[in-house]
């Protein structure tokens, strides 16, 4: 299986315009000028994570002000969905609990991890638990 790779889906998009800022938010994206903007000097997986994020800005479409906060936890749950392949994380899991080096095994910012960990399905913490269960009993 391979990774998801958010840098292909912006070159299968010619509409969307990549642009680079000093400071400030991870990144953004502005409807009108389709433009996703991220900052300089994020990690690698801290580039990937924003990117898909701000993707997932693009394909949704412009929301209402009042919805803005739903909006953003929206694009990141399904950026970390995306990225974050659940047998990919019972894997990782195996061998640590590690936050940080989680992230890191998944190419992915911990702030996105945090976000798949608290939202799993039923179905997939039941997957890691049933992966799990010889840590406990170690």
């Amino acid at each position: 299986m391979s990774l998801p790779h958010p840098w292909r889906t912006l070159r299968r998009c010619p509409q969307i315009t990549l642009e680079w800022h000093n400071g400030g938010a991870a990144g953004w994206y502005h409807f009108r000028s389709r433009t996703i903007s991220l900052r300089r000097g994020m990690t690698q997986a801290e580039r990937r994570s924003t990117l898909r994020h701000e993707l997932e800005h693009h394909f949704n479409g412009p929301v209402l002000e009042s919805l803005l906060a739903k909006e953003e936890i929206a694009c990141e749950l399904a950026a970390a969905r995306d990225l974050i392949d659940i047998r990919k994380l019972g894997e990782a899991l195996a061998w640590t609990q590690d936050r940080r080096q989680l992230a890191d095994e998944l190419w992915v910012d911990p702030g996105l991890l945090d976000v798949r960990i608290a939202h799993l399905q039923p179905s997939e913490r039941a997957y890691l638990r049933q992966r799990l269960a010889h840590l406990e009993k170690e």
